[in-house]
């Protein structure tokens, strides 16, 4: 029904409030999981236009994302405590990363 929740909104708002609750952010009273004024900020968006994605109403494209991107991923970005470490499904930190798996790699062949 209209009522329940689709299974991946279901599952990620579980996901959200056991994380927030691990992370300690729930102690003080009334704290609340998820974006909340003051909050952390911890949130993904979905790229709307991803080949699992495309063409669905918004209601439906978490769910597509969860159990229809098989080996692709829709995220077009990652922000954690208000900072953008994802933009265009490429992580801020991908090209040292890469740089620093070459020289290791080169490294160890060279041993």
């Amino acid at each position: 029904t209209d009522a329940q929740a689709q299974v991946a909104t279901a599952t990620l708002l579980q996901a959200v409030q056991g994380g927030a609750q691990a992370a300690g952010r729930l102690a003080a009273p009334g704290a609340q999981a998820g974006l909340v004024p003051g909050g952390m900020a911890d949130f993904v968006a979905l790229d709307p236009e991803h080949i699992a994605l495309r063409g669905l109403p918004p209601e439906s494209q978490l769910a597509a994302h969860v159990f229809g991107s098989h080996r692709t991923s829709a995220l077009h970005g990652v922000w954690a405590a208000g900072v953008q470490r994802v933009a265009a499904g490429r992580h801020a930190l991908h090209g040292e990363s890469a740089a620093a798996f070459a020289a290791v790699r080169s490294g160890l062949l060279q041993s």
